[in-house]
């Protein structure tokens, strides 16, 4: 129970279009896509491609262990990458 007091690591955002995910996938150095979660590196999940009833920019993310400053740092980067 100790480890369920905090957030789990998984959250959503949505960018302004699939081909935005992409480009935001594609310029990660550190996040993966993946279908599933609960690995050790940070990983991301495009629910539209799978036929889900969400925006086509919506991207489930799990944080992985790889070091905080350097996947923030990763993160801002295929940010500002996306077009």
């Amino acid at each position: 129970s100790r480890q369920m007091r905090r957030w789990n690591g998984v959250l959503r955002f949505t960018l302004a279009s699939k081909v935005a995910v992409g480009e935001f996938l594609a310029a990660s150095r550190l996040v993966g896509s993946a279908t599933s979660f609960g690995g050790l590196r940070s990983t991301a999940d495009r629910r539209h491609r799978w036929g889900d009833d969400v925006a086509p920019g919506l991207l489930r993310f799990s944080a992985g262990c790889e070091d905080p400053d350097d996947l923030v740092a990763d993160i801002r980067a295929a940010l500002d990458a996306i077009r």
